[in-house]
């Protein structure tokens, strides 16, 4: 279809080369980032084309996506045009945009013309006529096929066909790991996110078509029997978090008061038959709220509201739009933390992430800890705001037990890392991670700001790892790369040794670091048998402490503070 630039030939060089400069030509501090690479294997030139930032994408940065989409349930097939409205961030003549392979592309079409592509794995390389810097315009993608149907769905994702308990149709997809050019057109990398966006579902009259952003219309389709829902997203949002739900959906409101003034507004999409339950059960989404808007401030999309939609799958943190499927249960399909907390799961997760995760998004899926970790803390958040810090730490400890210390919570970069799959350290290791840093800052005043300030900074943004970590070293007051160098990119836990020995009346307390790099210096807080705390300053060469009470068998390290192993030594 066109000529031969950007052959295999070319690319294969070109993989060689990138090889050395991304682990190769980096400076220290990137060098630590991806420490955690030789972890894993398998990676292919496809992942660097899906997760590298070549020239062909930084060239230019999306703007506005006009998204329009006919879903057809019975052939399991998507239809539709997706409008990307862009800056040239450099001169160009061609750019990378994605599109998974077996789903077909039936034209390119800017300025009246239409383009020529050839595609490369997931990649569809585009050329166009000479394009300056500076220069504001739009393409026109058309495209059609059955996207890939999820086999574990939310964990492999794909296309959800399926069918409510009275047989209606009830279809959806998710795409976090995948990434959204599984089913539409885009540019499709975490770091550049369209300023908002307009998504138009055309499904059979009988079904309701939801997706993200607030309502706009509904109106009959150009053909018969079909209507179309359209919505818009008034916000920043990633593209995995762009989403489609339909079938014969029931719907009720609720409002949500926010501290920032608006009034949010709560939609509720469920089936029929759970339509009743639905009313009562998604009544704690007003304290799921509450909480996180004391922490971090308002519920980041006024504008757009909050909506939960039941989904063929158990959850999923689509912006605006949160899957759910957790069959209206306490805790995790049934299973509590704590035998004493009744609260949804899927709910207090999932609305955690409209902060982390789809207000703050991080920029490479090596980064996910991002989302996942301050989530998953911030279920300890909520837990501590309406039962009480001894819960909280009760809780902290179930997730605790969850953690397997078998690979670092941070992935390589550039290679559409989505291979974390033994166990969940970045969403438990790295929640442990920020109570052990709470506890290292030893002043909750200060830690909450800090957590507000970290939100505030980065909302409406895609983040890496370099500013936020230099963000939480600025706010702590001092340079934290020893201790996320620690629990970010090794993925065994440092390991605390402390042996006992008598001088005269008093005991001497012999203590070191080990399985650390050399200037860990993380404290431990022990308590004596009289219920004092003492703080013991830890680095990797032995230090001593003095206490006066020979019941040393009494002393515990209070290892609920901080992440890390500990012995004994006799």
């Amino acid at each position: 279809m066109i000529d031969a630039w950007f052959s295999k030939k070319h690319f294969a060089a070109f993989f060689v080369i990138l090889s050395f400069v991304l682990l190769g030509g980096l400076g220290p501090a990137q060098t630590a980032a991806q420490e955690s690479a030789i972890d894993y294997i398998g990676f292919m030139a496809c992942d660097t084309l899906k997760g590298w930032l070549s020239p062909l994408r930084t060239a230019y940065t999306v703007d506005y996506y006009d998204l329009r989409l006919q879903i057809c349930e019975q052939e399991k097939t998507l239809t539709g045009t997706n409008e990307i409205l862009f800056t040239a961030a450099d001169s160009f003549d061609k750019i990378q945009i994605d599109l998974h392979e077996n789903m077909l592309i039936d034209s390119i079409v800017f300025q009246t013309k239409h383009l020529e592509y050839r595609r490369e794995c997931s990649a569809v390389f585009v050329r166009f006529p000479d394009v300056e810097k500076g220069y504001r315009g739009r393409f026109l993608i058309g495209f059609s096929g059955s996207p890939k149907v999820a086999s574990n769905p939310p964990w492999s994702g794909g296309a959800v066909w399926a069918n409510n308990e009275e047989g209606h149709p009830w279809f959806a997809i998710t795409c976090q790991s995948e990434g959204a050019s599984l089913w539409w057109p885009c540019k499709d990398h975490l770091y550049d996110q369209p300023d908002s966006m307009l998504i138009t579902l055309t499904v059979r009259e009988e079904y309701v078509a939801v997706s993200n952003g607030s309502f706009v219309k509904k109106e009959p389709a150009e053909l018969p029997g079909w209507k179309k829902w359209t919505w818009k997203v008034n916000y920043p949002i990633s593209n995995y978090n762009v989403t489609y739900y339909a079938g014969n959906f029931k719907h009720h409101r609720d409002f949500f008061f926010s501290i920032g003034g608006d009034t949010v507004v709560l939609d509720y999409f469920v089936l029929p038959e759970n339509y009743q339950i639905s009313k009562t059960h998604f009544k704690q989404v007003h304290d799921v709220l509450e909480a996180f808007e004391y922490y971090f401030g308002p519920y980041p999309f006024p504008k757009d509201g909050y909506k939960l939609v039941e989904s063929p799958y158990v959850g999923m943190e689509h912006q605006t739009a949160i899957a759910y499927g957790n069959q209206y249960s306490s805790g995790y399909l049934g299973i509590r933390t704590l035998p004493e907390l009744d609260f949804d799961y899927i709910i207090l997760h999932e609305t955690a992430h409209e902060y982390f995760g789809n207000s703050v998004s991080c920029t490479d899926l090596g980064d996910m800890w991002i989302q996942e970790s301050f989530a998953t803390y911030m279920e300890a958040l909520f837990v501590e705001y309406h039962f009480g810090k001894t819960t909280a730490e009760e809780y902290l400890g179930a997730q605790r037990r969850q953690i397997l210390n078998i690979q670092p919570v941070a992935g390589p970069l550039n290679v559409n890392f989505h291979r974390y799959r033994i166990g969940n350290d970045q969403y438990f290791k790295g929640s442990w991670m920020l109570h052990t840093l709470r506890h290292y800052i030893n002043d909750d005043q200060k830690w909450w700001r800090m957590l507000n300030a970290i939100y505030n900074r980065f909302a409406y943004q895609a983040v890496d790892r370099y500013e936020l970590l230099s963000l939480i070293s600025a706010l702590a007051g001092e340079d934290l790369d020893w201790f996320f160098h620690q629990y970010l990119h090794q993925g065994q836990l440092p390991n605390f040794q402390i042996e006992v020995k008598e001088s005269g009346e008093k005991l001497v307390l012999k203590y070191r670091w080990t399985n650390t790099r050399p200037d860990f210096r993380l404290p431990v807080k022990i308590e004596l048998p009289d219920g004092r705390v003492e703080i013991l300053q830890a680095t990797i060469e032995y230090n001593t402490h003095h206490i006066n009470d020979m019941h040393w068998r009494d002393t515990r390290i209070m290892s609920e503070t901080f992440l890390a192993d500990w012995e004994w030594v006799n």
